[in-house]
């Protein structure tokens, strides 16, 4: 349940001719509970054309489509309005749940980053507020938009939300789809590109950015317009860095910052095309890696998801990555470890409570490992959080059956086989081997 502040505080007239004295400006941008600048500098859509404030927003929270508005109809849509309003007067809003739970727990959020980043635009997009919320002159400041889902993976922790070839799959096999596939209308796109001028950051993610048409469309623009300032940010596969006639590191080459990339990747190898099927060629990925790695216009990181696929093995996968070259290439390098969540019968918590055990020993190991090495101390699992977020649930027994018939499914599907790909789990597909984990239930 939201808990909606009683406490007084100032009700400002939205967007008036009032001038916003410092102290309300740094209540708003500093100790505020719910002003955030997002939706005064940003839209987010999702690959299937679905808008929202930003990424992190309640999926639940839709304020338009791009496939049926234009871009400053979703900006001026009713609930975009609504929850501007509601932001400067305190009010707590459904779409940013998360981040209130976040800062309840004292992590750092999106919404924190976003005010320290923009707040510069603060007195600027409060003038351009109407009193109703809408925006009379919307910039986008940051760049969030995915265009399409079109991926050349099929990821066991994705979805055929953000995958085409997961789509393309589910639907040879009739399993329903829970969106309605189309193309953006050009007035939305046009919209997205007459904003050139005003990004500051365009994160690209997707589907796979690196193989959408769009994307390439949004990099010329910016460089066709000297907008060479512009911070990129990537998260992608790296299967592929070139896409047609497109050679995606002479683009880069032309931005006077180097390129922020981050590499989706959870593993190496047989292991890797498992968990990410698509790196059938995982020496073309680890090529890529390798070349990025030396690449003076990117800065390469990593963001890693943490499943029941990798929970056993992750202290081997970023062992590899320096023998290979790649991790120890320079200081402070990012590679952060993020815990899957959904689906949850592949999340590390349905792990018997032997192998669960056995998770957090090897993630001590990795953590100690990352410290007295050049890793930037964000990177560095924080173990008490993985171990409590893992034992907080015993879901073995509730998911197991979910578990097995989805790996049957897949496996059969894809040609692929679990066992063989990770025989240190090989027992969780048999009851009968399970005492080799003694679990309790």
């Amino acid at each position: 349940m939201l808990r909606f502040l009683k406490w007084k505080i100032f009700i400002i007239p939205v967007g008036l001719k009032m001038k916003f004295d410092t102290d309300k400006k740094k209540f708003l941008l500093e100790k505020s509970r719910t002003f955030c600048m997002v939706p005064w500098i940003t839209i987010h859509t999702k690959p299937v054309g679905d808008a929202m404030p930003c990424c992190i927003a309640n999926p639940e929270f839709i304020v338009g489509t791009s496939h049926k508005q234009s871009l400053m109809e979703i900006v001026n849509s009713p609930l975009m309005n609504r929850l501007r309003l509601d932001m400067l007067n305190e009010r707590e809003s459904k779409p940013c749940v998360s981040c209130y739970k976040h800062e309840d727990e004292g992590i750092h959020t999106f919404r924190n980053t976003v005010n320290k980043e923009y707040g510069q635009y603060f007195t600027e997009s409060l003038k351009d507020t109407k009193p109703d919320g809408s925006l009379k002159n919307f910039k986008m400041r940051y760049f969030d938009i995915r265009f399409d889902n079109i991926c050349n993976f099929k990821c066991r922790t994705c979805s055929p939300e953000y995958s085409s070839q997961w789509e393309q799959e589910n639907r040879k096999q009739g399993i329903p789809i829970h969106f309605e596939k189309g193309t953006n209308k050009p007035e939305f796109i046009q919209g997205v590109l007459d904003q050139v001028d005003n990004m500051e950051c365009v994160y690209f993610a997707g589907g796979e950015p690196l193989i959408t048409e769009e994307h390439y469309l949004i990099l010329e623009e910016l460089l066709r317009k000297n907008k060479k300032d512009t911070e990129l940010r990537y998260n992608t596969n790296l299967s592929n860095l070139k896409f047609k006639d497109k050679n995606i590191i002479e683009l880069w080459r032309q931005f006077n910052k180097p390129v922020q990339v981050y590499a989706s990747i959870d593993h190496y190898g047989d292991r890797a095309n498992y968990i990410r099927h698509g790196t059938i060629k995982w020496s073309n990925v680890e090529s890529n890696l390798i070349e990025l790695s030396e690449e003076s216009s990117v800065d390469l990181h990593f963001q890693t998801v943490m499943s029941i696929f990798n929970s056993l093995t992750l202290d081997d996968f970023f062992r590899y990555l320096r023998e290979i070259g790649v991790h120890g290439k320079k200081k402070k390098l990012s590679h952060p470890i993020f815990m899957m969540y959904n689906p949850r019968f592949l999340t590390s918590q349905i792990l018997p409570k032997k192998l669960k055990d056995l998770t957090i020993l090897r993630i001590k190991k990795l953590a100690y490992e990352m410290e007295q090495s050049q890793f930037h101390k964000h990177s560095v699992p924080k173990v008490k959080e993985i171990e409590n977020w893992i034992y907080a649930f015993d879901l073995w027994f509730k998911q197991k059956s979910k578990f097995r018939e989805e790996i049957e499914r897949l496996d059969k599907l894809r040609g692929e086989s679990f066992e063989n790909t990770f025989p240190e789990l090989a027992g969780l597909l048999s009851d009968e081997k399970q005492n080799i984990f003694t679990a309790t239930k």
